[in-house]
């Protein structure tokens, strides 16, 4: 809720155009001849006689008449002081990540390796320079849970098996935390299944009330064990529940991950995937696909996807009035009642 300040406004403010003729009663008021027999009085003495008292001290009665007169003026043209408040409320989105903890996931991708020598090749990823495919994910998804505040977001990891790490929740906290602690190998390594993380993912979703449920699969791998499902009957039953599925394949034809044996390790360049699966898996949804070849490519990508699905806003203001009127009476009324004393009390006048 955002609040701003509006200033002081006058809810009627045709009635300050009595004050011209305020001022002028009191201009004839002051103008006016006083009386041509005066009879003695205490009044008389206190302003004309011996103390000394100047004329115009006479007056004191009129002129807090007249500032009475003017308070109930402004009173009447009702001066407040407003303050806008804007109420937003955001329309979120229901979003399963569906993270590939897999070992091929431990590869590093540098698309640009056709550009470096071998040396350089070499010192760049024995100096870890670029992050392997798991920590590049980590990093774009934390980026893109920051990106929407208002959206419940959950994580599934899958690889041979499939754990739901978090559900959708606003607790983004939560959830980043989790991020961070995934490694690769976590969930088994040698094999990947993209059935049950998609019917993971539907299950959590499958109940939503909100208007759009996505689901967002990265993996580098290929659907290489068995399930009790296809991943496209996964992705049927997805969509029976109006759950849009983007794939996003990471890895580029120019990858490399360490090979270790019994007495040392090298980098060997291992094969990209083929992304039709993941295609078909979009198209059956109303999804899209997407390719992330490397780090600046993930970005576009994570990017890509912020902006098609955009969260609705819905905003409603309201204006807090404080008025004035009600103390600018009590202060006129207080006058008028102070200047009937001075005028009739037996402190200045006495018969």
């Amino acid at each position: 809720m955002l609040d701003l300040f509006t200033g002081m406004t006058f809810a009627n403010p045709g009635g300050l155009l009595l004050i011209p003729l305020l001022l002028v009663l009191l201009v004839v008021n002051c103008l006016r001849r006083a009386p041509s027999i005066e009879v003695s009085n205490m009044k008389r003495i206190l302003f004309k006689g011996d103390l000394n008292f100047p004329h115009w001290m006479g007056k004191i009665p009129t002129i807090l008449y007249s500032l009475a007169g003017l308070l109930m003026i402004i009173a009447l043209a009702r001066p407040r002081f407003g303050v806008d408040h804007q109420i937003r409320r955001a329309d979120g989105i229901d979003i399963m990540l569906a993270l590939d903890v897999s070992g091929s996931m431990e590869a590093i991708d540098l698309p640009n390796a056709t550009e470096l020598g071998e040396k350089k090749l070499l010192k760049i990823l024995e100096d870890e320079e670029t992050n392997n495919r798991l920590e590049m994910a980590k990093l774009e998804l934390k980026r893109f849970v920051e990106m929407r505040p208002n959206d419940r977001i959950g994580l599934t990891i899958f690889a041979e098996n499939t754990y739901t790490v978090c559900p959708p929740t606003l607790d983004h906290d939560f959830l980043v935390a989790n991020l961070k602690n995934l490694k690769i190998g976590m969930n088994g390594a040698v094999s990947t299944r993209f059935a049950p993380p998609i019917a993971a993912g539907t299950r959590r979703l499958k109940d939503s009330k909100a208007k759009r449920k996505i689901l967002v699969l990265f993996t580098d791998g290929e659907n290489t064990a068995p399930a009790s499902i296809t991943p496209e009957e996964a992705a049927e039953a997805a969509k029976e529940f109006d759950i849009k599925v983007y794939t996003v394949g990471i890895g580029s034809p120019y990858a490399f991950r360490k090979v270790q044996n019994f007495w040392s390790s090298r980098w060997r360049q291992v094969e990209g995937f083929d992304p039709s699966m993941l295609k078909k898996i979009s198209e059956i949804t109303g999804g899209q696909y997407y390719a992330a070849e490397g780090e600046e490519s993930f970005k576009d990508v994570m990017d890509g996807i912020n902006q098609l699905e955009t969260t609705n806003w819905e905003e409603n203001s309201y204006t807090d009035w404080n008025e004035y009127f009600p103390y600018l009476l009590l202060t006129a009324l207080v006058i008028i009642l102070c200047g009937r004393i001075l005028e009739t009390g037996p402190i200045l006048k006495v018969p």
